[in-house]
């Protein structure tokens, strides 16, 4: 799809909507060593429609950092794009969707120069310890006559390395209430805040004079 498609599919005249809550993830051991978490983006309103996860320069760039490089287990050496279609993808591998499960991945596409420099002959493939859009672009539901909607929805799944920290930011394009198309930025992060690092040594403190 053109990167004009791309636009048009969200639209100029979006705007922020109170509808969004943020973003969360989960994480689970799949595999020892490798630490595997899903992604989601949380609304108010179960009729929201999840459009597309972009880098918008208005909201929010579409960047993923991380302290070690993402874990991949693709089932064939070159994957036409990373979403998580049956096929391609095994337990704890990397990827990027529109939607929970692999009818709705399938679905999932990019926009022309997503993670440039990180593509093959076959297609996009996220790789390395990260990968950044700042502007008119990202992954997207290229198919919104099968919706994905709801209160929380799958973006991503990153797996790395026991012990990696990483930070995830971006903007949600999505449709309020299944019609009005609004905008939020995000951000999701394994790092502790501040303050709770300050609590884990006022813990440590406490074990080790109680000692």
């Amino acid at each position: 799809m053109s990167r004009f498609a791309f636009a048009a599919v969200l639209g100029a005249t979006a705007m922020a909507s109170a509808d969004f809550a943020g973003a969360s993830y989960t994480e689970e051991v799949i595999n020892p060593g490798e630490v595997t978490y899903k992604i989601f983006l949380n609304y108010t309103n179960p009729l929201d429609k999840q459009l597309a996860v972009s880098g918008n320069a208005a909201f929010s760039a579409l960047q993923l950092s991380a302290s070690s490089e993402l874990i991949q287990k693709h089932l064939v050496p070159n994957a036409p794009t990373d979403v998580p279609t049956a096929a391609l993808s095994l337990p704890g591998d990397s990827w990027v969707t529109i939607g929970e499960g692999t009818a709705n991945g399938g679905e999932t596409q990019f926009s022309p120069g997503f993670l440039d420099g990180q593509a093959d002959g076959f297609g996009a493939l996220i790789s390395g310890d990260g990968f950044l859009q700042a502007d008119n672009g990202g992954y997207f539901d290229s198919n919104p006559s099968t919706s994905v909607e709801g209160t929380s929805i799958l973006v991503a799944q990153f797996t790395f390395a026991e012990g990696s920290t990483w930070t995830y930011t971006g903007t949600s394009d999505y449709n309020a209430g299944g019609t009005d198309l609004s905008n939020a930025a995000f951000s999701v992060t394994n790092v502790p805040a501040p303050g709770a690092l300050a609590l884990l040594g006022l813990a440590g403190l406490g074990r080790r004079r109680r000692g």
